[in-house]
């Protein structure tokens, strides 16, 4: 009888440790507590250009792997340089309202839109009461970009200095003359930039620090410093300190603040400054309503920004409908642009815009005449449409009336107006994009009046297109249809 009892404590006891060594301390489930998961743990969004073009985004997934539901879902960012990423409004997991019913989902989406160059950190932190804390490590490396204008081009280069060449008739070449130069010139004083943008005939850099300097033509207050001067050499832009972020059109500049506002100035003849005026500024004004920008993109008399809820706004001159809202009239304060919800990047060029969607797609709008909508038509549009074949695009470029997309491979493709600047080889325009040639490793583009440049892997830079004025940067003043390479950088 004793023995029998020995036995059946040892298959109790030895049932215990069983439970123990298989389940642990009882899960979740078990103990019917809720417990927040994200998958995946990390992400790594690689390299993403720095400044105001510079976006990528991934969807993250967070479960309750519980067995009871949690209390409201608290979504943040912490760790290292957690202002160098976004939190998307597109996610269906809504701060501070979302609960999950035991093994429900809901989903983050974050953007990586870093605004100076090298590698950033961050972590993703879901947490809610009952549920626990979940993170993820974010990570990803600004790089270096380049800005194309009418008929010149700049290089933003390691250690904060800028080279520019081409067109300099009205000093945008920063380097204190006004002769054009067909192969890159430093630009004067510049040591801490961040960021570069270049207008029709100016060009702008953003320091390290939140300032901006300015220089080219200014005869309608695009650099802003309070006159209408022309300057060679860089001006200091009036009252910008906390600058993030940049953008150059014909006529006029913007900067996209610390604290998600935008300040534009220059001319602003249809609006495009967003104050609701048509005044022209020599100094900036805030863009009226615009508090949540986290990219801006100028172009030929409007401007648009990229908000936080993944939206798109846009002001001032509307022909062809390049504003998005489904009309042609002009709006001297900022239009939401139909049906864009989950864009991570936007770009501007004379006549039309293009945002990169979520997930690497991209939708155009505004004049198609010479097919820079990329739709396979020549036909206007009031509203966005997708480009045709983009799927894997990392980054976008507008130019006068053409587009391009740098691909996740490191190709580009590009289509519209092409004398060169499609870089196909052919003087055809193409109305649906076409793969350019000989480029294998870009991790940067800019697209100018008719031409366009990218940044290769290995610190490069080639161009193709119109070379009228050295724009192309190698040495000589002929146009070239395929890409060729920059000398001196």
């Amino acid at each position: 009888m004793l023995r029998s009892v020995s036995v059946l404590r040892l298959a109790v006891l030895l049932t215990l440790v069983l439970t123990l060594l298989i389940g642990g301390t009882a899960s979740a489930a078990t103990k019917g507590v809720a417990q927040l998961s994200l998958n995946p743990s990390s992400h790594a969004f690689g390299n993403v250009a720095a400044g105001s073009a510079g976006s990528a985004a991934f969807t993250f997934t967070a479960k309750n792997i519980g067995g009871a539901t949690s209390g409201a879902l608290a979504v943040s960012l912490g760790g290292t340089s957690p202002a160098q990423f976004h939190i998307l409004g597109s996610g269906t997991c809504v701060s501070g309202v979302t609960t999950l019913a035991a093994g429900a989902t809901c989903t983050i989406k974050i953007s990586f839109n870093p605004t100076t160059a090298g590698n950033k950190s961050a972590t993703l932190i879901a947490s809610a009461s009952p549920g626990g804390m979940a993170s993820a490590t974010l990570s990803g490396n600004g790089f270096l970009a380049l800005a194309a204008g009418l008929y010149h081009t700049c290089a933003l280069l390691a250690g904060g200095s800028v080279k520019c060449w081409g067109s300099n008739g009205s000093g945008q070449l920063g380097n204190g003359a006004t002769t054009n130069s067909s192969t890159p010139v430093s630009v004067s004083g510049i040591t801490t930039a961040t960021a570069i943008a270049a207008g029709l005939y100016h060009t702008c850099a953003l320091l390290a620090g939140g300032s901006v300097k300015c220089w080219g033509q200014n005869a309608a207050g695009a650099l802003g410093d309070g006159t209408t001067t022309n300057r060679s050499t860089p001006v200091s832009v009036s009252g910008i300190t906390t600058a993030t972020a940049i953008a150059a059109g014909v006529d006029h500049t913007c900067a996209r603040l610390a604290s998600g506002s935008v300040k534009c100035w220059g001319r602003n003849t249809n609006g495009q400054l967003g104050d609701g005026t048509t005044t022209n500024r020599s100094t900036p004004v805030s863009v009226s309503g615009i508090t949540t920008a986290t990219a801006i993109a100028a172009g030929l008399y409007y401007t648009c920004a990229r908000l936080a809820s993944g939206r798109v706004k846009c002001w001032g001159f509307n022909g062809y409908g390049r504003l998005g809202d489904g009309t042609t009239t002009n709006r001297s304060t900022p239009v939401s642009v139909s049906g864009i919800a989950t864009a991570t990047a936007i770009a501007a060029g004379f006549d039309h815009t293009c945002a990169l969607l979520a997930g690497g797609s991209v939708k155009c709008w505004g004049s198609n005449y010479d097919g820079q909508v990329g739709d396979g038509t020549s036909h206007d549009r009031y509203t966005p449409v997708s480009v045709s074949v983009i799927t894997t695009a990392t980054a976008i470029a507008a130019g006068g009336n053409h587009t391009c997309a740098l691909l996740s491979g490191g190709t580009v493709k590009c289509w519209g107006f092409n004398h060169g600047d499609v870089g196909d080889g052919t003087a055809t325009n193409r109305s649906t994009p076409v793969s350019v040639s000989g480029i294998t490793t870009a991790t940067a583009i800019a697209a100018g009046g008719a031409h366009t440049c990218a940044r290769l892997a290995n610190g490069s830079v080639k161009c193709w297109g119109g070379n009228y004025d050295g724009q192309i940067g190698d040495g000589t003043t002929h146009d070239r249809w395929t890409p060729v390479s920059v000398i001196g950088l």
